[in-house]
């Protein structure tokens, strides 16, 4: 693909959007943004193959980062900016004219002698804006940001983000950004066939896709700095679960326990196998496998960090359903089980959860008679 002005794409942007391009084609079919456009951001969950390279581009380019951030709120000439940024004026043509070919600032001729720099009227000022917000070092530059005014819209369907307040890889090279970004685009792009529902804020979702933007959520709220295979392992714990029903496994404790590990090793398999597609080294494959899997259960502290980040979204957005089909004493076992396997970070963020009285109640009970263990 080639962008007006622009030159052909290299045969690795090539390979890329051969990749993308059926994620992308899914999520615009099914959730179309409703007059706000997919490529408008750098936050949407189904991003064109344009929008992804510019991201990597952004987020490669410390210099086209400072432009940006300086840009979004304010207005120079050539000369100025390379002022500001204390680089020659030529080392900042070539990413003047990247900008502009993005659509998101103009030059401007006030006179023979003077050229303005300035964002682009409309959508272009804001998707500026939206950019600096995200990536400009906090700073009188940046001016004074209004993040829900900034943030895409999408109407009905998903929020055009990958993540809620998920930053992506700020290093490693535009490389390490795609290979990441195009993989959790894949694993939502698959989730997105899940046929349970589940409805949150009046807006149906794929249950598979919200439960895992929710861990998602949970894993930066507990470990912002969490390494890629980690927030992947996250969002990848029970992809495309439904093919595998617990009505294919024979009814009580042994039939259930059999789904499970059927269960973990598929999961594993399946992001195994994307992470392969997108380029990971074979340990990095072995290790999310493993961390899908949870592995080493109480000694590896970022297999615990998923049991906590699992814990957590069960009881917030999975619990009162779960509860629907079981007998109390079955209820106050489970809850037990599942404290026990918890952290202390872990409880604490169950503890300051906005819980339904009878699940606050139940979880009291579960906990009253655990020696050392309260709610």
């Amino acid at each position: 693909m080639t962008e007006p002005g622009g030159s052909a794409e290299t045969p690795l942007e090539n390979q890329f959007c051969k990749r993308i391009i059926l994620a992308w084609f899914i999520g615009v079919v099914l959730f179309h943004s409703g007059g706000s456009r997919a490529t408008d951001g750098l936050e949407c969950g189904y991003c064109t193959p344009m929008e992804i390279d510019r991201l990597a581009a952004l987020l490669g380019d410390e210099v086209l980062r400072d432009m940006v951030c300086r840009l979004a709120y304010q207005t120079y000439t050539p000369q100025t900016l390379s002022t500001a940024l204390g680089l020659p004026p030529d080392r900042l043509m070539g990413r003047f004219e990247t900008l502009r070919r993005w659509g998101v600032v103009r030059m401007v001729s006030t006179d023979p002698s003077r050229t303005l720099v300035e964002p682009l009227p409309g959508d272009g000022a804001r998707t500026l804006q939206r950019w600096a917000h995200r990536y400009c070092p906090l700073g009188d530059e940046c001016g004074e940001l209004k993040p829900d005014e900034l943030r895409p819209k999408s109407g009905k369907g998903l929020p055009m983000r990958l993540g809620d307040g998920i930053p992506l890889p700020r290093a490693g090279g535009a490389e390490r950004v795609r290979r990441f970004f195009q993989t959790m685009v894949r694993i939502d792009a698959i989730n997105l066939g899940d046929p349970a529902k589940i409805t949150h804020d009046d807006e149906e979702w794929a249950r598979e896709v919200f439960i895992s933007r929710r861990r998602s959520h949970w894993l930066y709220q507990l470990a912002p700095n969490a390494s890629d295979l980690v927030r992947i392992a996250a969002r990848a714990q029970h992809i495309a679960r439904w093919e595998i029903p617990r009505a294919s496994y024979p009814a009580g404790r042994l039939g259930y326990h059999n789904w499970r590990n059927a269960l973990a090793k598929f999961h594993a398999e399946k992001i195994g196998e994307i992470l392969a597609e997108m380029g990971y080294r074979n340990e990095e494959i072995a290790r999310t496998k493993d961390l899908v899997q949870k592995k080493n259960f109480k000694l590896d502290p970022e297999t615990q960090l998923l049991e906590d980040v699992s814990s957590i979204v069960f009881f917030e957005y999975e619990f009162t359903e779960f509860a629907a089909t079981q007998t109390n004493e079955k209820l106050l076992n489970i809850i037990r089980k599942t404290w026990q396997k918890m952290s202390d970070q872990g409880r604490q963020a169950v503890r300051k959860l906005d819980l339904p009285l009878k699940t606050r109640e139940l979880v009291r009970t579960a906990l009253r008679d655990q020696r050392g263990v309260n709610y």
